[in-house]
């Protein structure tokens, strides 16, 4: 296993990346913000605390929705084969290992470059292990998951609380409680990335109109849209097809 980087981002509120890809897998740990990272044609939102994984040549949009640092490591090697792109919530353990690389970085104490490589090795390690133990759990965070599922397939339809209550069957408290949890933010704010996310899509294939965009991916008011995908993305639309 081999340390190929390690930086903190420094983010400002609504920040979105350029799509882009690294030669190594990359580990985000994310201190101060919750927001959402598109690893190819999936969404993963993230909150504070959070670990994200990218897996090599995958190319990946990060948003983010406050300020925050990231912290960001590149590991390559021929033992990293229980890695996958995920999205958890950081272990004591892994915190405690993020804050000392964090502190070996500042500090630049003697050897620290060697401290970091041997920390950032045991973040590795630490991180395969969870995945490793994640797969074969029965896991708890089954409501979330299933409540993205629904909305994923469903997006363009009316979504409401209580339909993702009728198609999960948890109550609406119970999977909200949950989903915000488990994602750093509310089921209905997921709902509203989904859909921006599918119109950016078309935005840059088609040349259908703003209002047909707007129906398509699940809005019913095209200003309702309009406000929503600023919100989300800095510019109208129009703003976003022109610059794509």
């Amino acid at each position: 296993m081999e340390l190929n980087s390690f930086f903190i981002n420094k983010l400002g509120s609504d920040f979105t990346c350029t799509s882009h890809s690294h030669d190594y897998w990359e580990i985000l740990y994310v201190a101060g913000s919750s927001g959402y990272v598109k690893i190819g044609a999936e969404i993963f939102p993230f909150a504070d605390g959070d670990v994200v994984v990218h897996s090599p040549n995958t190319f990946h949009i990060c948003y983010n929705r406050a300020p925050s640092d990231h912290y960001c490591m590149g590991l390559s090697g021929l033992d990293l084969n229980d890695l996958r792109d995920a999205v958890f919530a950081a272990t004591p353990e892994l915190r405690r290992l993020f804050e000392r690389i964090i502190e070996e970085t500042v500090t630049r104490r003697p050897r620290y470059r060697s401290f970091i490589e041997l920390l950032a090795q045991e973040a590795g390690l630490s991180i395969m292990r969870y995945l490793v133990e994640d797969r074969g759990n029965s896991t708890t965070e089954v409501g979330a998951a299933s409540v993205r599922a629904v909305i994923d397939k469903h997006y363009r339809e009316k979504i409401d609380l209580n339909f993702l209550s009728d198609q999960v069957l948890l109550s609406k408290d119970y999977l909200r409680h949950k989903f915000k949890n488990e994602y750093g933010m509310s089921p209905i704010q997921y709902i509203i990335i989904k859909r921006v996310e599918e119109a950016k899509k078309l935005l840059r294939t088609t040349a259908l109109p703003v209002k047909a965009i707007s129906f398509e991916c699940g809005f019913e008011d095209e200003y309702y849209f309009s406000r929503a995908f600023r919100k989300t993305c800095g510019l109208s639309p129009l703003q976003f097809r022109q610059q794509s």
